[in-house]
């Protein structure tokens, strides 16, 4: 873990979001951690439809400063979806900054074989939005012999990258002119 460099006015902007919280929460605010420039995770014991409605009222202010509206969730909550999202938590747990309140991330583990679980479902899905995409185009596999990629600037990588086309114009024949405005 390391921890996350905010800026002076970020820092600012987070901890006016903490007294925000702090007034609509009150002691049910357990954290709020930044684990980004402008966003974060508040943690509450109970959250209700009029805590969040107090919070709708304030989604401009925040943007104003910079910041989007903090993810809330109880602790338990939290605990009981490390599993559901390890890729997320795991980036939000190597970087982050306590605003106010204690560790919630304390003796928190992300566990391999969610990770691995994680990353399958995603790769898995990619693949079959892919074919799906492969479809819609009515493109036919002889029609996907070419990998055309790079052009002048960077062909000599992309034929080490199993380019079978790239596109060399400036190379031949110079840059473009620039249009009339």
């Amino acid at each position: 873990m390391r921890p996350l460099e905010l800026s002076k006015a970020a820092r600012r902007a987070f901890e006016a979001l903490a007294a925000d919280l702090r007034r609509i929460f009150g002691d049910r605010l357990v954290a709020l951690v930044a684990h980004g420039p402008a966003t974060s995770l508040a943690f509450v014991t109970t959250i209700g439809a009029d805590d969040l409605d107090a919070c709708a009222v304030l989604v401009m202010p925040w943007h104003r400063e910079g910041l989007e509206p903090p993810l809330i969730l109880t602790p338990d909550e939290f605990r009981r979806s490390l599993d559901t999202f390890p890729l997320e938590y795991a980036a939000i747990l190597d970087e982050h900054a306590i605003i106010v309140g204690h560790d919630p991330f304390a003796g928190v583990t992300i566990h391999d074989e969610d990770i691995r679980r994680a990353c399958e479902v995603q790769a898995r899905g990619l693949l079959i939005h892919l074919r799906q995409g492969w479809l819609a185009s009515g493109v036919t596999a002889s029609m996907l012999a070419e990998l055309s990629m790079g052009m002048s600037a960077d062909f000599e990588a992309a034929i080490e990258e199993g380019a079978t086309m790239v596109r060399v114009g400036t190379a031949i024949f110079g840059a473009r002119p620039s249009k009339a405005a």
